[in-house]
């Protein structure tokens, strides 16, 4: 029973809003924008454009309200209604553009937060990119140093053979020196030996030349006594 009465006293002053050029501009906006609602960012332009139109609506409406007023023996009360009509009017865009700050507090609330969550998530990739590397680099440089160490432990453990090789290398140059200047010591043998028989070879011939020599110079000699 009390919301049929509710209803009733509600309906008249909801049609009577529709009908009323004071509130109708209002009625139109909050019909739109629901002041209770939350406004879409994108409306919001929309909605403050609209409440501003429907001020300026009011405005006139009540300017005409009250020149009617003033053409009416009862002028006082006629200006009172006008008054609690153009407020209600205002208050119900009031209450639109109450909303549409609301909403665009709320949407820059979400823009922040969006952009701190994605701030948050690029610096959590970034982190893990990095760690990412720093496990790769840590990886490398593990690896290069196992590396390095079993070269090293190849290389120690190579050494005797390497003492081993040097060894066999030293003796080796050490008979190929000895082979050399045994050889050399051979070649200058033979070569002193071959100027030694070739001096004497020349001495042997010089001689015989000298002995022909003094045996023409004897037989020219006993020739030329012969012809005495």
């Amino acid at each position: 029973m009390l919301f049929l009465a509710l209803f009733a006293v509600i309906s008249p002053l909801r049609a009577a809003s529709e009908d009323d050029p004071i509130r109708l501009p209002a009625s139109a906006v909050t019909r739109d924008f629901p002041p209770g609602g939350s406004i879409d960012e994108g409306r919001i332009p929309a909605a403050r454009a609209a409440v501003e139109q429907a001020r300026r609506s009011v405005a006139w409406a009540v300017y005409d309200a009250e020149s009617a007023c003033r053409r009416r023996f009862f002028v006082s009360d006629c200006l009172d209604d006008v008054r609690l009509r153009s407020r209600a009017a205002y208050a119900d865009l009031r209450e639109v553009e109450i909303a549409a700050a609301r909403s665009e507090r709320e949407a820059a609330d979400r823009s922040r937060q969006e952009a701190r969550d994605r701030n948050a998530a690029d610096a959590a990739a970034r982190e893990a990119e990095a760690a990412a590397d720093r496990a790769r680099n840590e990886a490398e440089q593990a690896r290069r140093q196992s590396a390095a160490e079993a070269e090293r432990a190849r290389f120690d453990a190579a050494a005797p053979e390497r003492a081993r090789n040097a060894e066999r290398d030293e003796a080796r140059r050490a008979d190929q020196a000895t082979t050399r200047e045994r050889a050399l010591a051979e070649t200058a043998r033979r070569e002193a030996d071959a100027r030694r028989a070739w001096e004497r070879k020349q001495a042997e011939a010089k001689a015989r030349q000298e002995e022909m020599a003094r045996r023409r110079a004897e037989r020219h000699g006993e020739a030329a006594d012969g012809a005495q």
